[in-house]
């Protein structure tokens, strides 16, 4: 187990070697930190961080990590910042796989259609944030939801999202007919 702001750190650093990607601001960080937390407890039946996870009017938000980022000019939230004294080692492997292939499911969605995803009608913020704001999320709610809603992440997933055609006959692939010349 991590703490939030660990895995908060690990997360914007992913952001920041992704030049075509959005910018981890902090309702997107917010966002990937409950999703990283749903990941683990359904594929470890553990929690990520031990920080407390709460219903807010825009989603799931860890209170502790909340108050990280500045604001633009324009009012936007800035980049979420990387502190100085971080480094990418501090990161245990099996948590920096986990945050990793987070970060690449969800990092292809924007910020809005995490909001999205977050505020699903038979999820827990949604469960959690009609019983009053800034509810906390139980963690067996998070769980459950998770396990019972879990997508696949990681490489193998991504490997068995990839449609195949054929089968493998001596070590040699056979395609359908239609591939013939």
């Amino acid at each position: 187990m991590i703490s939030a702001k660990l895995a908060a750190q690990c997360l914007a650093y992913f952001a920041a070697q992704d030049p075509d990607g959005e910018r981890m601001t902090m309702m997107r960080v917010q966002k990937m930190l409950y999703f990283a937390q749903g990941h683990c407890l359904a594929e470890y039946n553990t929690p990520l961080f031990p920080d407390e996870i709460q219903a807010w009017k825009h989603g799931p938000v860890v209170p502790n990590e909340y108050n990280k980022a500045e604001r633009e000019e324009d009012g936007s939230y800035a980049a979420y910042p990387i502190d100085d004294n971080f480094s990418i080692d501090e990161v245990p492997m099996k948590e920096f796989d986990l945050l990793l292939n987070v970060f690449v499911e969800y990092n292809k969605y924007t910020t809005s259609a995490l909001v999205g995803l977050s505020h699903a009608a038979d999820g827990p913020w949604f469960r959690s944030y009609s019983k009053g704001k800034n509810t906390t999320i139980s963690v067996n709610d998070i769980a459950d939801y998770f396990r019972k809603n879990n997508r696949e992440i990681g490489i193998d997933a991504i490997m068995n999202r990839i449609p195949t055609e054929g089968y493998i006959e001596n070590d040699v692939l056979v395609l359908p007919g239609r591939y013939e010349d």
